[in-house]
Order: structure tokens, then C-alpha cells, then sequence
């Protein structure tokens, strides 16, 4: 299964295009960066769940270099969304919306 995670950006009203993330699996109490990727043209993205186990997921946004790309400061860093437990059988879906001074997050699962 997988985590989806659909970004808004609200300071522009609309979907936050190439905004950079890593997602993350918790293993023996470390998180492990899994893979690296960029929001497509919907604000979108999807991580890969652990295949064989359930595991723990995060993931990161880095919404000062998505900000800073629009020559707009930003007071966050990055936006770290535990997305729960995910594998066989288990999907999660997070809806984040962000602007530079704040963020707001929402998560469901199925399975």
C-alpha cells in the first residue's frame, strides 16, 4: 500500500507544484529515508509503504526552499507529517495545506 500526500498552497491558492519531500519508514527505532521526491503538477505525492511489515511513516516537506523559490520568506523550515502506520493492506492519505507562517494537516486511513 501507500502514503499519498496532497499539498495546497494557500498564500497562492492552488496546488504546491515541486515542492521537495522525503518519505521515511521507522526501522529498530531509527527513521530511514526510503525515498526522495518532488509534489507533481496537482500538489501530489506518493510514497511507498513497507512491502513486508508495517511500519511507521513520515514525511518531510521542505517548504523554505519551495517558498524561497517564490521569493517569499517563510518561518518554517520544513513540515514533518507523522502519516502513521503503513503497510499490507493499510493506506493513509494526508492532506496538508501550507503558507509561510504556518501549516494545517489532516490524515485518514483505509484498510
Amino acid at each position: 500500500m501507500s502514503v499519498t500526500v496532497q499539498v495546497y498552497d494557500l498564500l497562492h491558492g492552488r496546488p504546491a507544484v515541486e515542492l521537495h519531500a522525503r518519505v521515511e519508514h521507522e526501522v529498530s527505532g531509527r527513521w530511514e529515508v526510503v525515498d526522495t521526491t518532488l509534489t507533481d503538477g496537482s500538489g501530489v505525492l506518493t510514497g511507498a509503504a513497507p512491502h513486508r511489515h508495517r511500519r511507521a511513516v513520515r514525511v518531510v516537506l521542505d517548504t523554505r526552499r519551495y517558498f524561497a523559490a517564490q521569493g517569499v520568506c517563510c518561518t518554517t523550515d520544513d513540515v514533518t507529517v507523522n502519516a502513521g502506520t503503513v503497510g499490507p493492506g493499510v493506506t493513509r492519505t494526508v492532506v496538508l495545506q501550507i503558507a509561510p507562517h504556518g501549516y494545517a494537516v489532516w490524515a485518514g486511513q483505509t484498510g
